[in-house]
């Protein structure tokens, strides 16, 4: 197939909460895209994932998936612990692969949130197949915010501990303290043990600050020695539209995508060195 031409066809390796809420919908509807097929162990819960996102066709085994000759690209969702075993054998099939973070358990690998063991998000609380808590699970992300915004890191220390959820696996809370090339610091705080929800970034500088309420939602807060501005940028619907149709245009135009290997793999160098320090 010519990419450049042509659209991308996905598959979905994954039909968990986060597929269901995002993925399946952006590669359904991202210009230039359209999903084909998706794959889960539980045949009963493909078929029925796979009528409800409008995917052509479903599969119970992901090696199947990977082999179906109308599949140009594969979005990895499955648990951590599957991310190298399925990124592996999609691209050995010859697929583009698109992997959630964190890309692996470790770098050689390349309400309260307390579910109970039928909950679909109940994998993310044993350590063998998350890798960790929250850190693990939503800290990843803005470890790539503050990457990409602050440059590589120089120096890590991290403090996973669990404050409420005292008999999991995996912490409940988690701070770093990161130190960057560039001669900033920062410090994040993850956690599934308090009780008010909380997504913001606060950036203070010698010449100003900036102020995110709200990640994801668009409104940013620019302090100077000019004054205070109010600035807004309206996010997607689909938060994970902007980051498919990227990766379909990069396809298309035989590029890398935005977000690469490369930076996932360094993510994943950050999270290990916070759970080893």
């Amino acid at each position: 197939m010519d990419e450049a031409k042509a659209g991308i066809g996905w598959g979905l390796l994954g039909c968990g909460d986060i597929a269901a809420k995002r993925v399946a919908g952006a590669l359904r509807d991202a210009p230039g895209s359209a999903l084909i097929a998706v794959a889960r162990a539980r045949a009963e819960l493909a078929a029925e994932f796979a009528r409800q996102h409008g995917a052509r066709r479903w599969y119970a085994d992901g090696r199947d998936l990977v082999r179906d000759p109308e599949i140009d690209a594969v979005y990895v969702a499955t648990p951590v612990r599957l991310h190298v075993e399925h990124t592996v054998a999609a691209a050995e099939a010859g697929k583009h692969v698109l992997c959630e973070k964190p890309m692996a358990l470790d770098v050689a690998g390349f309400e309260a949130f307390d579910p109970g063991p039928d909950h679909p998000r109940a994998w993310l609380l044993r350590r063998s197949e998350s890798g960790g808590g929250p850190m693990m699970d939503f800290g990843c992300h803005r470890l790539e915010v503050l990457l990409d915004l602050l440059g590589p890191m120089a120096e890590v220390s991290g403090f996973p501990v669990n404050v409420r959820l005292k008999n999991r696996e995996v912490e409940d809370t988690c701070l770093a303290r990161l130190r960057f090339r560039s001669g900033a610091e920062a410090v994040l705080a993850v956690s599934h043990a308090v009780k008010e929800s909380r997504d913001s970034v606060e950036i203070f500088g010698s010449a100003g600050s900036a102020h995110v309420p709200v990640l994801n939602q668009g409104r940013l807060r620019v302090v100077t020695a000019a004054g205070a501005r109010e600035e807004e940028h309206p996010a997607p619907a689909n938060l994970h539209e902007p980051l498919v149709a990227d990766f379909v245009q990069a396809v298309r135009e035989r590029r890398d995508p935005t977000v690469t290997g490369e930076i996932g793999a360094e993510v994943s160098r950050v999270l290990a060195a916070i759970y080893r320090s």
